[in-house]
């Protein structure tokens, strides 16, 4: 883990910011409060050798003491907190899980441990030394707050809501914690109060560049374009290199046409972060960079996030049917002939495709990216097996001729080159099974946007549409009849329908 941020709460415990901390340059003789305040004169000559930033002469301090005295608990304590702003997380978990051990009533050392914890990814842990602390300590803001991240990043986001409230009673000016409860209160879809969230974290600290991101966020979800456009600008003028900025930044001006300041904030996200799929993606598709598929964290990233509402949104606000007419299709043609049939639902989402072919099926099994939509479709208790996968690694250890029928409905926007999808697709299907799924129509693009021809191309919304020619090459190509192919609005975009097509195969 990389040191604290100047501006985040300090590690030591002492409830002031890092920068006025142990981060500072502070003169020696600042009181850092907290777990060694009080401790011995040598590991107090060591802390404040530390808060004023000489990092290695206070670790020879600590290492000194702890020559003389092993079993001392604040320079195990501090010693493990150098080793934690070093990134050290193993070492820092056992020096401060030792301290807290000889010394198991300091809420300073647990609220530490937690963090290592947290380092380590080890959240219920963490969670547990936090717990502690504040048993300790009920009006430690910092380790009520650091409770609530645990919670959160343990998938209890009700529990991580409360622990934030608490935090935020016992210290309403705690910036990040505002800032952390509104991204916890817009995971469970409430907008409003998650955007008054950050407004208050801004209020508490006008240079909190994550809180007015977030805001932007919240405001582009709202449709509200321009003050999401200044949410970005403020944050950027606070950070310059904050690639998030940027790319969301990217995302509002691509959304209001101006397409130039788009393509500049993109690269910029990609130059700052080389490797975020993300940035990537998006600039490809405004620039016309050839690209066979979404990324794997683009598309989880995008549902994870939309989850909750999407259900209401797509078929509401999208006037969305794909699902009911591809099962439509099926009936249609009378394939597979027989009914009770096994299901491989590509791409799955929260289950709208297999409700839609529930009464028909004996067995459903879902594949999706994103783990926050698997949930949604579990709820509605319809699937034998529910797997979270990239779709073509999960068909390959599916075994051959498992199923009558695979659905993919709305998921090949996210692949360019169906290929080994549909060669796979003709693996699993069982003689006289049936292959039905939706793609956008290239033939709608405008001539100078479909592409140069391979049958596929990514529009400037970050989906692929794919040309009626390429489609029947799949079938011949994997020796699959293609039954039908028929023109669909595949749902509306900013009240514009989007022309697809709907594809039926047969083995």
């Amino acid at each position: 883990m990389a040191k604290p941020n100047r501006n985040d709460p300090c590690p030591c415990g002492s409830g002031k910011r890092y920068k006025h901390c142990c981060g500072s340059v502070a003169s020696p003789g600042t009181s850092v409060g907290g777990a060694a305040a009080e401790g011995p004169a040598d590991v107090m000559a060591g802390l404040r050798l530390h808060q004023a930033g000489r990092i290695g002469e206070a670790e020879v301090i600590y290492r000194q003491v702890l020559g003389r005295d092993p079993e001392n608990p604040d320079a195990l304590h501090m010693l493990g907190l150098i080793e934690y702003q070093a990134g050290k997380i193993d070492q820092s978990t056992e020096l401060i899980g030792l301290a807290v051990k000889l010394k198991p009533d300091d809420p300073f050392a647990l609220n530490n441990l937690g963090a290592a914890y947290m380092g380590a990814r080890r959240f219920r842990e963490a969670a547990e030394a936090f717990r502690r602390a504040v048993q300790l300590k009920p009006d430690y803001a910092e380790a009520l707050a650091n409770l609530a991240g645990a919670l959160k990043d343990s998938g209890q986001v009700e529990e991580s809501i409360a622990s934030y409230r608490r935090a935020l009673a016992v210290d309403p000016g705690n910036s990040r914690a505002w800032n952390n409860l509104g991204n916890a209160l817009r995971d469970t879809g409430e907008g409003t109060e998650a955007s008054d969230c950050y407004r208050r974290a801004i209020a508490a600290n006008p240079a909190n560049a994550e809180a007015y991101n977030n805001l932007g966020v919240a405001l582009a979800t709202e449709r509200r374009l321009p003050e999401a456009l200044d949410c970005y600008r403020h944050a950027l003028s606070i950070r310059p290199a904050f690639a998030d900025a940027h790319l969301n930044l990217g995302n509002a001006c691509k959304d209001m046409g101006n397409l130039d300041e788009s393509i500049a904030s993109y690269r910029e996200a990609v130059r700052l972060e080389p490797g975020n799929e993300v940035a990537t993606h998006l600039l490809a598709a405004l620039t016309g960079a050839g690209a066979e598929r979404a990324p794997s964290r683009y598309v989880a990233g995008v549902f994870d996030g939309y989850a909750d509402r999407f259900d209401d949104h797509l078929v509401h606000g999208l006037a969305y049917r794909i699902p009911e007419h591809l099962v439509a299709l099926l009936l249609k043609h009378e394939v597979p002939a027989q009914g009770d049939w096994e299901v491989l639902d590509l791409g799955c989402g929260t289950g709208l495709a297999g409700e839609a072919i529930a009464s028909r099926a004996r067995r459903i099994v879902g594949m999706d990216l994103s783990a926050n939509m698997l949930a949604k479709a579990k709820e509605r208790n319809i699937y034998q097996r529910l797997l979270q996968a990239d779709l073509l690694p999960a068909m390959r250890d599916e075994p051959a001729a498992g199923y009558d029928v695979v659905l993919a409905a709305d998921v090949f926007v996210y692949l360019g080159r169906l290929d080994e999808v549909v060669a796979q697709v003709a693996r699993l299907l069982r003689p006289g099974g049936a292959f039905a799924f939706s793609v956008e129509a290239l033939e709608a693009l405008p001539e100078a946007k479909r592409g140069d021809g391979q049958g596929f191309v990514l529009n400037d919304k970050g989906r692929f549409a794919h040309a009626a020619p390429y489609i029947e090459r799949l079938a011949a190509a994997n020796g699959l009849s293609l039954l039908e192919m028929t023109g669909v609005q595949s749902r509306l975009e900013q009240g514009v329908p989007v022309q697809g097509w709907l594809v039926l195969m047969a083995r």
